[in-house]
């Protein structure tokens, strides 16, 4: 076995030694004795990917108001037909981010637009989705509508201006006159004009449907909003300053009206009364009763960007907006009072919608988070939750449950194989930092995870209730190794400390190796031996699990990031900063360095449990191959410049797979001489890879976590 496959991937089994062995090879059956853990065929699978923690940006009911669609980073386009309480989210068919979205009448058909000139449409409301050709890369941000229902306009970077007359299907380039980032595109019902707002002082107005534009001499000030009230056909068109202009000729002519803002205006909004809004980015609304004749601001959030504004049916008006604002008037905006919504520190509320069906309230943001009001805004339920911040591991228990931690003291809990996220609510006295690992530890049957502070909790229940420790005069933990005979965990990190758990439950802190940060620790299964590499060179052993330490001269003083160490292979190499590989013939008591032909940094090492070769993947796409158990190596192709840092082995194919930067997953069937890419179908970072034992399934985590769920070489009955 190869120790260092299972310090690369969270797999974990209730029972033996073997059952671990079994899941670091994914060679067993159900009769191996690994509980719970499903025979895979051995041909390489095909997968479907689901990112679960997209930033969710903007809201839209479909034109029969039988559901609701919310859009985001990632491809998302996720769909609710019960008034958002449950949620589909649709193969997706893009990695770009989407930022608006809009129904075309009521046959079904809907169009999204985002980055690098991509527009989407859907004939079955928001079901199903397909790309159009518009023949541009430019990121695409206003969208509109015109009444026939038919044509269609789209605005965005460079002064990009696409047109459809026939809902979608084609698409002309238009020419404005200007090469302004365009963010808005409006349709004045009334007079039958259309208007542009953007950067640098773009405010257009066209009187024959695009085919010619006048613009205004407002100079170099950006416009930051544009609406029609499409009751009287005044525009409206909110500025960086603070200032709202207004036409009523349908764009012809403008006057400044005073809303006393001083922050730019995020979003302007038309009451069912006729009374105007006017939201900033510093916490501040503005109202006018009079057409923008004289406004009335407000203060009723400190420094908070205000996002959306919505009105229900009985008249309430409710604001969202940064660190999870939500505020709520009863008044037509006289008064407001801040409501409480469980949504995570710090975390943003991007768009509110009210939905057509039902009436309910549905606001989204960050990390897949969706939370929903059935009373006005009254009250809020989190109905979704992902993974709002950095994910630095994922681990599996034996229940099926899943455990997720990462920045910020991010503590998620998942029972449906990792496709939707719940906080863990008995940690919420105890303030969090972050957690860099998690792993379920079989002899202790427990569930640790480690973090700043010198901070380790401990579960016992699957990960349902959580028992804490933190210490302020210990180093941070960036991670742990265990001693698979006893259950001993050595925790490591900062400044050379250690942190020793015995399975007796008694915590101590063996010696100190200086101030050099200790990265990885590894096992070798063979020998027993447990071993820690980390800066300035550092290779430390411990033959007794973990209770003493002996450092290892290396020669080097090359930040070292990770090992492959197994005696019964006579396997000895730890890789690092600046191309260093450390190869020992002698168990590790002597290292020397061999030539890896790069200077990038190397960061994770593997063995291919099919031919034996070795793999090592680093910065700047580096992936490099070695025969000859490292005495030299040779440099493989990856088609990429990405930081490449998870290596696993893939369940039943036992082929090897890769993750990095960018959104980069990739598997080599033949030990690591060529390289296929997967399509996670996001560029967000992947740090590795987790397998779900009960599945097959595999989770790539980073900034984004992303479900690979097996659709060809089922798990065998």
């Amino acid at each position: 076995m190869y120790p260092a496959a299972l310090g690369k991937v969270s797999v974990f089994a209730r029972g033996s030694l073997i059952a671990l062995i079994c899941l670091s090879m994914f060679a067993c059956s159900k009769k191996d004795g690994a509980d719970g853990v499903v025979a895979l065929p051995a041909e390489a699978p095909t997968y479907r990917t689901v990112v679960t923690n997209p930033n969710l940006f903007q809201l839209a009911n479909d034109g029969e108001g039988k559901s609701v669609i919310v859009v985001g980073t990632d491809g998302a386009t996720w769909r609710s037909t019960d008034g958002g309480q449950t949620w589909q989210i649709a193969n997706a068919v893009t990695s770009e981010q989407i930022g608006a979205i809009t129904a075309v009448g009521k046959s079904g058909r809907m169009i999204a637009i985002g980055t690098n000139g991509l527009v989407l449409r859907s004939d079955n409301n928001g079901e199903s989705w397909v790309t159009v050709d518009t023949g541009t890369q430019a990121a695409l941000r206003g969208l509109a509508v015109a009444p026939d229902g038919k044509t269609v306009f789209v605005a965005g970077m460079q002064g990009t201006l696409l047109k459809s007359t026939d809902a979608g299907e084609h698409w002309t380039a238009l020419k404005p006159g200007t090469g302004a980032f365009l963010g808005h595109v409006v349709v004045n019902e009334k007079f039958g004009t259309v208007l542009l707002g953007g950067e640098k002082g773009a405010l257009l107005v066209s009187q024959d449907a695009g085919a010619s534009w006048h613009g205004l001499n407002i100079g170099e000030i950006t416009i930051s909003e544009l609406i029609v009230d499409q009751k009287t056909g005044t525009v409206y068109a909110g500025t960086e300053g603070g200032e709202v202009l207004k036409s009523v000729d349908g764009g012809g002519s403008w006057a400044v009206t005073d809303t006393r803002l001083k922050t730019y205006v995020t979003r302007l909004f038309v009451a069912e009364d006729g009374v105007v809004y006017a939201l900033s980015s510093g916490g501040d609304v503005a109202r006018t009763a009079d057409g923008g004749k004289t406004w009335q601001k407000q203060h009723i959030a400190d420094n908070t960007y205000l996002a959306r504004m919505v009105q229900t049916p009985d008249k309430v008006l409710v604001v969202v907006g940064d660190q999870g604002v939500v505020l709520r008037s009863e008044d037509n905006g006289k008064s407001w009072q801040k409501m409480a919504l469980e949504w995570g520190a710090g975390k943003n509320i991007d768009s509110v919608l009210r939905d057509a069906a039902s009436g309910a309230l549905i606001l989204v943001g960050p990390g897949g988070q969706i939370a929903r009001s059935a009373d006005s805004g009254k009250t809020w339920t989190r109905v979704r939750q992902g993974a709002g911040d950095y994910v630095h591991g994922i681990a599996a228990h034996p229940s099926g449950a899943l455990i997720a931690v990462g920045a910020r003291g991010l503590l998620l809990r998942s029972e449906d194989g990792g496709l939707r996220w719940q906080g863990v609510k008995s940690m919420e006295g105890f303030p969090l930092p972050y957690l860099f690992k998690v792993a379920y530890e079989p002899v202790v049957n427990k569930l640790v995870a480690v973090g700043a502070g010198g901070t380790r909790i401990l579960s016992a229940d699957g990960g349902i209730n959580w028992e804490a420790h933190r210490s302020d005069d210990l180093p941070t933990f960036q991670g742990f190794v265990t001693h698979s005979k006893t259950g001993n965990i050595v925790m490591h990190g900062d400044i050379g400390g250690l942190g020793l758990l015995a399975t007796d439950g008694n915590f101590s802190t063996p010696q100190k190796f200086g101030e050099s940060a200790l990265w990885r620790g590894v096992e070798d299964a063979s020998s027993g031996k447990l071993w820690l590499v980390g800066d300035d060179g550092s290779v430390a052993m411990s033959a007794d699990a973990g209770r003493s330490w002996r450092k290892m001269p290396t020669g080097s003083m090359a930040k070292l990031y990770n090992a492959l160490i197994d005696a019964d292979k006579k396997l000895y190499l730890v890789v690092g900063s600046q191309g260093t590989i450390l190869r020992s013939e002698d168990e590790g008591n002597n290292w020397a360095a061999v030539e890896s032909g790069v200077v990038h940094s190397l960061n994770s090492i593997i063995a291919d449990p099919k031919s034996g070769a070795i793999v090592v993947v680093g910065d700047k796409g580096t992936i490099l191959r070695s025969e000859d158990k490292g005495k030299s190596w040779q440099a493989v192709s990856s088609g990429n410049e990405n930081l490449l840092r998870g290596l696993m082995i893939e369940p039943g194919s036992r082929a090897l797979i890769l993750a990095g930067r960018n959104g980069t997953v990739m598997r080599s069937v033949d030990g690591g001489k060529t390289w296929q890419a997967i399509d996670l179908h996001t560029t967000g970072h992947i740090k590795t890879l987790a397998v779900l034992p009960a599945s097959g399934n595999l989770l790539a985590y980073g900034d984004r976590v992303v479900l690979l769920e097996r659709t060809s070489a089922k798990p065998t009955e």
